[in-house]
């Protein structure tokens, strides 16, 4: 089987290295803007080459899109004539759709997809085949997509050790609105607060950061280019969940008085217990 790979950075390095370990491609084309990122994920693998165009691929069984979200689109046209079944890895999906239905339609070949593994690094020297084994690998497949494609993208993923799963792509965007683009605009949003106080105030308050903060802004650190697309293409989700938060803040500072202290007391124990339930 030949495989291609469109994008280089954290996702894309290893993806690759999960094929390459996989061992299930009799060849890797990879191709990135950046020719340096796209030589360093296939500098190792011997089955792996650098294309200089996308179109070079089109005769290959499967192709995967790593590449920033608003991209995305763009390279699922450039290929949507090709003979392979192209899966992405962008983790706001309604966008990329509404912008191929805008541009003529969902080509059949195209299947949606989210890998969900990942950390704050950037580019592929941390790429890691256990970021695609170790998590699930969603699919959000539409009316439009070939079932066989489906299929192919399937037994493709599971057969580099995936775990795939299916989920609507609108519910998807609502999930990960709150549980993934909400807490990621939010380490931004407090180091953007930290960056607003009196200068003379910063600076103390840089001194004796304590662990709280530096864990909740932990994830300001990830990549600003793929962060930028992902809050734009699923902003109104994210205004959502942001409101939902705000909400819920509300209701419990309500209770941050002498008079609702052991009302806000019992809240946080279950909420504390809720919060024990979600760790494996």
């Amino acid at each position: 089987m030949k495989v291609g790979l469109v994008g280089s950075g954290l996702i894309g390095g290893s993806i690759v290295k999960a094929i390459a370990e996989a061992g299930v491609a009799s060849e890797i084309a990879v191709y990135d803007k950046s020719a340096k990122h796209a030589a360093a994920v296939a500098e190792d693998i011997a089955e792996a080459s650098v294309f200089e165009n996308v179109e070079d691929m089109s005769t290959f069984a499967v192709i995967l899109i790593a590449t920033p979200v608003l991209s995305i689109a763009e390279y699922v046209d450039q290929l949507a004539s090709s003979n392979a079944v192209l899966i992405d890895a962008g983790s706001a999906k309604c966008s990329i759709l509404k912008m191929l239905e805008d541009n003529g339609g969902v080509p059949a070949n195209y299947v949606p997809g989210h890998p969900l593994g990942g950390h704050t690094s950037t580019g592929p020297g941390r790429s890691d085949p256990a970021i695609i084994t170790g998590s699930p690998y969603l699919l959000t497949p539409v009316a439009q997509t070939d079932p066989k494609a489906v299929v192919t993208a399937r037994s493709f993923l599971e057969s580099i050790g995936a775990d795939v799963r299916e989920l609507d792509p609108v519910l998807h965007d609502r999930f990960f609105a709150l549980a993934s683009h909400l807490p990621h605009l939010l380490s931004y949003a407090l180091v953007r607060s930290l960056e607003e106080l009196p200068e003379d105030d910063r600076d103390i308050v840089r001194e004796l950061l304590p662990n709280s903060f530096r864990s909740l802004s932990a994830f300001a650190r990830s990549d600003p280019t793929m962060w930028r697309d992902i809050f734009s293409a699923n902003r109104d989700d994210i205004q959502a969940a942001s409101e939902r938060l705000y909400s819920s803040i509300e209701a419990l500072l309500a209770d941050a008085t002498q008079v609702g202290a052991s009302k806000l007391e019992t809240e946080l124990q279950k909420l504390r217990d809720l919060r024990r339930e979600l760790d494996p």
